[in-house]
C-alpha cells in the first residue's frame, strides 16, 4: 500500500488505544512500518507545534507492506468508524484505500 505523509500520520489515529495482546502487537508492527526516520523528518521538514504536525516538502508515497493480520486490524478500525458514522472528509480516502487492501 502506498502512503503519503498525511496518510501515514492519519493511520496512527485509526489504531486502537487498547486491545488484546495480539491486537497491540499488530498495532506496534504497523507503527514501525509507517514511522518516520530521522532522515525523513529532516528531508520533509516535519515539525510539530500546538496546532499540529506540519511539513514543507512532499515525499513520494512510501510503499508499505502489511501482513493479513495488520490489514485486518486496519479494516476493523475503519469498520468501527463507519458504523459510528465518524469517517470525516480528511479520513475518507485513507479509509477507502484500507478497505480495498
Amino acid at each position: 500500500m502506498k502512503l503519503n505523509i498525511k496518510e501515514r500520520l492519519m493511520m496512527l489515529e485509526l489504531l486502537p488505544e487498547k486491545g488484546a495482546l495480539l491486537t497491540m502487537t499488530n498495532k506496534r508492527n504497523i507503527i514501525k512500518k509507517i514511522d518516520f526516520t530521522s532522515k525523513e523528518i529532516e528531508a520533509f521538514e516535519i515539525k510539530q507545534d500546538e496546532k499540529g504536525i506540519h511539513w514543507k516538502n512532499e515525499a513520494k508515497p512510501k510503499e508499505v507492506e502489511f501482513n493479513s493480520e495488520e490489514i485486518k486490524l486496519l479494516k476493523e478500525a475503519v469498520d468501527k468508524l463507519d458504523s459510528e458514522g465518524a469517517i470525516t472528509d480528511t479520513l475518507f480516502d485513507l479509509c477507502i484505500k484500507i478497505k480495498e487492501a
